[in-house]
């Protein structure tokens, strides 16, 4: 009889331990497909027909100096250049950050609705050459980007989130200001 309870002993230990083992794998492909995960490039969008949720990165072009006007599907904003980004503003007065991204041979205009986040996030800090967001696409709606040196028009991406390369925001913490 103690060798039955002996060998039962043995086996939940064993399942236990393949148990533990397992969780251990699993764990570990997670966090190297979140860790190591590759993102679409800009240049992917040059070939999408509809309206699509994405997730992309692209490079920040540093050309926005100066006042501009910017319109995007009849809407107008007032953009103020900083280099690699713009602080534009609609009519009611809501802020947004606008910059260029760009990839082999395709470039989108990028605008980012700041609400409440104008504190927490210092625009004045700048994005990172290379940058991750996600957002809304749609190839039917241009941006039309009037200023100095004349006016481009460009595919639109709605962003919703920046994800990596607005590296000043992740310095300085939440709510502060530089």
């Amino acid at each position: 009889m103690e060798t039955k309870q002996l060998g039962s002993v043995k086996r939940r230990r064993n399942v236990i331990a393949a148990g533990v083992i397992f969780i251990v794998v699993i764990l570990t492909i997670g966090y190297m497909s979140i860790s190591q995960s590759s993102y679409k490039s800009i240049s992917d969008l040059a070939d999408v027909n509809k309206r699509v949720k994405v997730t992309v990165e692209g490079t920040v072009e540093p050309v926005l100096k100066g006042t501009y006007t910017l319109i995007v599907n009849g809407k107008e904003y007032y953009v103020e250049g900083h280099g690699s980004y713009g602080v534009a503003t609609d009519s009611s007065g809501k802020v947004y950050a606008v910059f260029i991204l760009s990839g082999d041979n395709f470039a989108v205009l990028a605008l980012y609705d700041v609400g409440e986040n104008t504190s927490a996030y210092q625009l004045g800090s700048g994005l990172a050459s290379n940058v991750v967001v996600s957002g809304i696409y749609d190839p039917t709606i241009k941006a039309v980007l009037s200023g100095p040196g004349g006016s481009v028009e460009l595919p639109y991406l709605e962003v919703s989130a920046i994800l990596k390369g607005c590296h000043s925001s992740y310095e300085q913490g939440v709510g502060t200001r530089g």
